[in-house]
């Protein structure tokens, strides 16, 4: 959504790409302090995974640094 509010709205949406990258940012946080499951047992077959694997980090990382090198040509080349 960042990225493609760049292309459509230009300067304009400046302001919500810093708060989606805020936002990836912080579940990055959160993932890699507590988890997302909070429980001090051991995790069962049936429950959900409680942090991203290393791949999906890498993912995320990558939606950060292409939404700011956007943002970056945006405002330098417009």
């Amino acid at each position: 959504m960042g990225i493609g509010g760049l292309f459509v709205f230009g300067k304009y949406f400046i302001p919500g790409t810093m708060l989606i990258c805020g936002g990836i940012l912080w579940v990055l946080y959160i993932n890699d302090h507590r988890g997302f499951v909070r429980s001090k047992q051991m995790r069962r077959a049936h429950e959900p995974r409680r942090h991203f694997n290393a791949f999906e980090v890498l993912v995320l990382f990558g939606m950060v640094a292409a939404n700011l090198l956007l943002m970056a040509y945006i405002l330098i080349a417009r």
